[in-house]
């Protein structure tokens, strides 16, 4: 637009020159004819046939200059056509007129525009690829979704697959082979028939699309394309690795953008890590509703300082000295709308989103003090409290742990789950070794829930081993869990470390733990979680069979 109206301008100014140019050569032929009149029957004199010339050269200059303005003109307004066309990203080369007067400028425009479609190629290609691995990138995905949207037939997923302990593979083997790696492995999947779209959507995450007949055949097909994923990669180098992978699945809902739809099957890989199930669907009601769970995240902070938290206690009891000898902390939330909470509703939250910590340092406070007014009544009570491994692995938290400890009335006990030693294999076993120096007792909680590593409980110093309810349950009517948690106890003891059975419900389990040799127990059966008051009252009466009956 500014070239178009300068080449105006210089029209605009030549047509006034030639003009003005004009008028001068008129002006002179008149005067030249008033001062040189020839004599009757005489010949115009030189003078006037020279203005004549005049006027005739500058008619011709001026036509000339009027030509070549045009043409400029002309020129100008196609440049400012194609400078449109690249700006909407269309071809805009100019093509070269010979004896033209802005060659040069064509030339130079057309080198621009080759070098801006080259650029916008090379934009776009970063855009739709992973810059590590080369593969397609999530707007792939994205519009792989979206054109399953309006799939007639069959149902359409979205996947999610993700390369377990994916940052272990990458500090053994450098980013470089885990990122072959991963090249690897979405090539792989981009060739088997039943996925689409694949895409690097995360470092140790590929998505996809999947269409089934239906969620079992959906499962099916998932379930096959791990067994084919899983075999050995041969990477550039010639090395040949093997990913361990977990796959997630979600319906895809055409009411949702494509964002959402990959959000969901993002989801859905996280809850099968958490669940070590291998492939599974998003449960939505696992994950719950996002709005409330930050609401009720916003709102523990202010409970932990109003009063609205609690600490609840359940009875462990020795199965030599046959009398409760310690308890086990456990956090409550009195909501005003919602009631009581019980763990499982909000430490899960308050450790993803960041308030494990000042739970943890709230629960410990607080453990002590109730064990003081436990001490005054006279009961030399052992406290237990369930400590995140995230927040043992900070490194002031273990001072601040200590200095509070020198306060308690009796021994304190902090109880780490055996997936979180697992989960920080560096940090925790250092952490849990400063506390255990400093004479704090230890116990690895949930043994036996998920895959038991005889190496955690050597390299841990704990001196309590706590066995998950989902074997002790079973104790009463299985061969299987009476044979898992016999060896338990006696590798426990082998090591020097008490035991301690979870979930003691039945009169039947009791006994066997007691035929066993486990030192302790802890269940409905003994005594359910309730608040320091009724924990007093607990203590103060006699236990007897009866009552535990009860």
């Amino acid at each position: 637009m500014i070239l178009k109206r300068l080449s105006r301008r210089l029209a605009a100014l030549y047509a006034v020159l030639f003009g003005a140019g004009l008028f001068l050569a008129a002006v002179a032929l008149f005067t030249a004819h008033l001062a040189s009149r020839p004599a009757p029957g005489g010949g115009a004199p030189l003078l006037v046939t020279g203005a004549l010339l005049c006027i005739l050269g500058s008619a011709a200059v001026g036509l000339a200059g009027w030509t070549t303005l045009r043409a400029i003109t002309r020129r100008v307004a196609e440049l400012e056509a194609a400078a449109r066309r690249l700006e909407l990203g269309e071809d805009a080369r100019l093509a070269p007129v010979r004896h033209d007067a802005l060659a040069g400028l064509t030339e130079s425009f057309n080198a621009m525009a080759t070098a801006t479609r080259d650029r916008e190629r090379r934009i776009t290609h970063l855009a739709l690829h992973d810059a590590e691995t080369g593969l397609p990138a999530r707007p792939v995905l994205e519009r792989a979704v979206d054109g399953l949207a309006d799939r007639p037939h069959g149902h359409a997923y979205v996947a999610t697959l993700g390369v377990r302990r994916f940052d272990r593979l990458r500090g053994a083997v450098g980013y470089g082979l885990a990122a072959q790696a991963v090249q690897a492995l979405g090539r792989r999947l981009a060739g088997l028939a039943p996925a689409s779209g694949v895409a690097r959507i995360a470092p140790d995450v590929l998505g996809f699309t999947l269409v089934a007949r239906g969620p079992d055949a959906a499962l099916d097909d998932a379930r096959r394309l791990l067994i084919e994923l899983e075999h050995p990669l041969r990477l550039a180098g010639g090395e040949a690795v093997e990913l361990p992978l977990d796959l997630g699945l979600s319906p895809l809902d055409p009411t949702l953008d494509a964002t959402a739809n990959i959000e969901l099957a993002s989801i859905a890989l996280d809850q099968v890590r958490g669940l070590r199930r291998g492939v599974a669907f998003f449960d939505a009601e696992a994950y719950g509703d996002p709005a409330a769970n930050l609401s009720l995240m916003s709102a523990l902070a202010r409970a932990l300082e109003d009063g609205g938290m609690e600490l609840h206690y359940q009875p462990k009891f020795d199965l030599r000295l046959r009398q409760v000898t310690a308890v086990e902390a456990l956090a409550r939330w009195r909501h005003p709308v919602r009631g009581l909470l019980h763990a499982d509703r909000f430490v899960a939250m308050a450790e993803e989103t960041g308030h494990i910590r000042e739970l943890n340092i709230w629960a410990l406070r607080r453990a002590i003090g109730d064990q003081k007014v436990l001490a005054a009544a006279g009961h030399a009570i052992e406290m237990a409290l369930n400590i995140s491994a995230r927040t043992l692995a900070e490194r002031d938290f273990a001072d601040f742990a200590l200095a509070e400890a020198s306060a308690a009335r009796g021994r304190l006990t902090f109880e780490v789950t055996e997936a979180a030693v697992i989960d920080n294999p560096e940090l925790a076993p250092a952490a849990l070794e400063r506390l255990a120096a400093a004479g704090l007792g230890l116990a690895i909680d949930d043994f036996g829930a998920g895959l038991s590593s005889l190496g955690h409980l050597k390299a841990v110093r704990a001196h309590e081993l706590k066995i998950d309810r989902s074997i002790v349950r079973g104790l009463g009517e299985s061969r299987r869990d009476g044979v898992i948690v016999r060896s338990a106890i006696e590798l426990a003891h082998g090591l020097g470390l008490k035991v301690t059975a979870q979930g003691v419900e039945t009169e039947a389990c009791f006994a066997r733990l007691s035929a066993m040799g486990c030192d302790q127990a802890q269940g409905y059966l003994l005594g359910r979680p309730m608040p320091l008051g009724e924990l007093l009252t607990f203590l103060e009466a006699p236990f007897s069979e009866d009552r535990r009956r009860a």
